[in-house]
């Protein structure tokens, strides 16, 4: 038993630091991440309201997981019996159970009413196209009418250029991701799972026995049970297969009241549901396919969590919780029934493992790993010295522990790892929000999202968080605003300038680094040269002695330092002591989208000009790559080179140090225009030869035309010289 303890406590503490880290702070970050996407998603579509669910959503998200994003539909409101609709305008259904499997219900027509931001007619569809009549004339909404609608309209939010399928209530369709946030690597297909959902007017009466159930262990809290109840709960377009009436039948959805439990999961609780669903994945899924889901997997973690002591929710009993909780799906299976955590009358096992042959096999499969957890568990981890430990150990408990116990992240800086890890995973949070925010190239949604953020706040996610998205904003308005500036009069030109000035200062402590850069651009771009050398060699002044985090894709290295030089270097993640500001030590990539054409130097307009089309959306460059190559491109003079060629030489360390970071190709380039300047054409071409060995995917890449230019002024200055001759 001590043995199983201490393995137990190994397991916990690596899943600490598994890709993106298993915790309640970690999915606390993610909800952080979520709920800001979802209120600028509002901010700009208004009365259309957007929710991400899954792993995704949840901060449990590993290689092979998709994403769940549902959108409510307008003007569309669900309400349990005629009477309540008194008052209410646009479209009224009453949902009716009856002749319907628990959990599933008919939507009747109660009112017609079409308002603006009507979801169906920008695509020359009504919502009366979604009705059928039964032979009594009551009209029902139909779920089977509105999943293929989303089939078919769903590329408005996704690239139109990935099959759409029907899955469950959603479609099912793949995206590709360029910058390497979600699984740290580029141009990685996702699959997204997109549905529509109805309003359900008020708390669901089929839940009120979640609320005022006994619990014998006071999980959930009351607090966080009133929290819960005041989450809005949806209608989504599937049905019961086993009905007759399916395609009229929608299923009632508890999507914001599940993901708020879990984002109140403790440590180990969320590691038992990650670790689950990961045994289901690779162990269960392919025995018997489209059974047993991570949904059930989910609702388990919710019945234990609520009906068993907390005292055994420590680390050292993780894996007898993973072992408890496969037993009792192994019962749920044998017993054929899973109830719902909210709605008890529906079991989600029904009509499930009908096939006992594969069944029995399943059953086999669950009872054989519960018998030996410990094995089913550490090849999971996907942990490199706790793998290479197993495996030198071969499988001898004692042998393990012992070389486990040599591993310094897991025993003597255990929790200072788990710090910056946790420090790095909220900074990579935070550069999420602020990639979807630079991708939306329009003006008018930034501006939309702009004025939203100021008049609104968002008790859900953390102060520091929210603040630093309002920053961002902040500076992405004043450089959009400064871009549109270059047709307006003398008069409006100053003061419009002085504005965009203003706003960029006000918010340059967004990081240490990347706000002097966008202010120093601006300089740039408004011909201020003795401003940008003033603005950027206040970074290397401000950060003399200091450790940052780094926490983009661009460079391998998690960190930015001084070296001894008193020059910008990309170092491994410092270790930052105590409670921070989220501002004070971290150094986010320079980030620009197809819209800051006219804004930015003259090398990166290239680059800029590339990336209009999805999954690109953005350039991101690193930081310290930024600053040198801004140094070296403003205080290029032919007549003075000296210091413009020491700040080009900086730049060159800077761009090898990134090697093997996401989009190192555009640093290339930047080196290469730079080596241009000094007319050192040798080493120009050699960098945008380089750059094109390396774009990956479907990255455009200037290259080519920096290298056309090259070969063009070659041919120009050849010329020239014979001319003269």
């Amino acid at each position: 038993m001590e043995d199983a303890n201490k393995i137990s406590s190994i397991v916990s503490k690596t899943l600490y630091f598994t890709d993106q880290g298993i915790s309640s702070k970690i999915s606390n970050m993610h909800k952080n991440m979520i709920i800001s996407q979802s209120t600028l998603f509002t901010a700009v579509h208004e009365k259309f309201k957007i929710h991400y669910g899954g792993s995704y959503a949840e901060g449990t998200y590993s290689s092979g997981s998709d994403i769940d994003r549902m959108m409510v539909i307008p003007n569309i409101l669900v309400i349990s019996n005629g009477n309540e609709r008194n008052d209410r305008i646009g479209h009224i259904f009453q949902r009716d159970p009856r002749k319907c499997r628990a959990g599933f219900f008919t939507l009747v027509l109660q009112q017609l009413q079409r308002l603006e931001n009507d979801l169906f007619l920008p695509y020359g569809k009504d919502i009366n196209d979604m009705l059928e009549k039964d032979n009594a004339g009551n009209s029902f909404l139909s779920s089977d009418k509105m999943s293929h609608f989303s089939v078919t309209q769903s590329q408005r939010f996704a690239p139109s250029t990935y099959e759409h399928s029907k899955h469950g209530p959603a479609t099912n369709y793949t995206e590709q991701y360029a910058h390497g946030f979600m699984k740290a690597r580029t141009f990685t297909l996702i699959d997204v799972d997109f549905c529509f959902g109805l309003m359900v007017d008020g708390w669901p009466t089929e839940a009120d026995e979640w609320v005022t159930r006994q619990r014998k262990y006071n999980w959930p809290q009351k607090d966080l049970i009133e929290k819960v109840r005041s989450l809005d709960c949806h209608l989504v377009p599937v049905g019961d297969k086993t009905s007759q009436n399916s395609r009229l039948e929608w299923r009632l959805s508890f999507l914001l009241c599940e993901r708020e439990l879990v984002w109140n999961f403790n440590d180990i609780q969320i590691q038992l549901y990650f670790l689950l669903k990961e045994l289901l994945k690779s162990e269960l899924e392919q025995l018997y396919p489209d059974q047993l889901s991570s949904y059930c997997v989910k609702t388990a973690v919710f019945w234990y969590s609520e009906s068993h002591d907390p005292s055994k929710w420590n680390d050292t009993n993780l894996l007898g919780l993973v072992k408890d909780c496969l037993l009792y799906l192994l019962s749920c299976i044998e017993n054929g029934e899973l109830q719902h955590y909210f709605d008890r009358r529906r079991n989600l096992l029904f009509s499930k493992f009908t096939d006992n042959k594969r069944k029995h096999v399943v059953i086999e499969k669950i009872t054989e790993i519960s018998e030996n957890v410990i094995l089913g568990i550490i090849n999971l981890l996907n942990q490199e010295d706790v793998s290479k430990a197993w495996s030198k150990s071969n499988g001898e408990p004692k042998e393990f522990i012992h070389l486990c116990d040599d591993l310094e992240f897991l025993v003597s800086s255990f929790h200072k790892h788990r710090y910056q890890h946790d420090q790095l995973s909220t900074y990579q949070c935070l550069l999420g929000v602020f990639l979807s925010i630079v991708t939306s190239n329009k003006v008018e949604e930034l501006w939309s999202r702009w004025i939203y953020i100021k008049t609104h706040n968002c008790d859900d996610i953390d102060g520091d968080f929210f603040n630093l998205v309002r920053k961002f904003i902040e500076i992405r308005i004043r450089v959009c605003i400064t871009e549109m500036q270059k047709m307006a009069s003398e008069d409006d030109y100053k003061r419009k300038l002085k504005w965009a000035e203003t706003g960029i200062v006000n918010a340059i402590d967004i990081d240490r680094i990347s706000g002097y850069l966008y202010l120093a651009t601006f300089y740039l771009y408004i011909d201020k040269a003795n401003m940008v050398i003033d603005t950027v060699t206040r970074i290397l002044k401000t950060n003399d002695g200091t450790s940052l985090i780094y926490p983009g894709q661009c460079s391998m290295k998690g960190g930015i330092g001084m070296s001894s030089s008193k020059m910008l270097v990309q170092t491994d993640c410092p270790f930052l002591k105590g409670d921070i500001r989220l501002s004070a030590f971290v150094g986010f990539d320079m980030m620009f989208s197809a819209s800051n054409l006219q804004f930015v130097p003259y090398p990166v307009k290239y680059e800029c000009a590339l990336v209009q089309q999805y999954p690109e959306g953005c350039i991101m460059i690193h930081p310290v790559i930024y600053a040198y190559f801004i140094l070296t491109f403003s205080l290029y003079d032919p007549e003075c080179v000296q210091k413009s060629r020491a700040y080009l030489e900086k730049l060159k360390i800077a761009v090898t140090e990134a090697k093997g970071g996401c989009q190192h190709f555009r640093a290339l380039n930047l080196l290469g225009y730079c080596y241009l300047l000094f007319e050192r054409f040798d080493l120009a071409y050699k960098c945008f030869e380089d750059s094109l060995k390396e774009t990956a995917g479907h990255y455009r890449n200037a290259a080519i035309y920096h290298m056309i230019i090259l070969i063009f002024d070659l041919i120009e200055m050849h010329v020239t010289i014979l001319y003269e001759r």
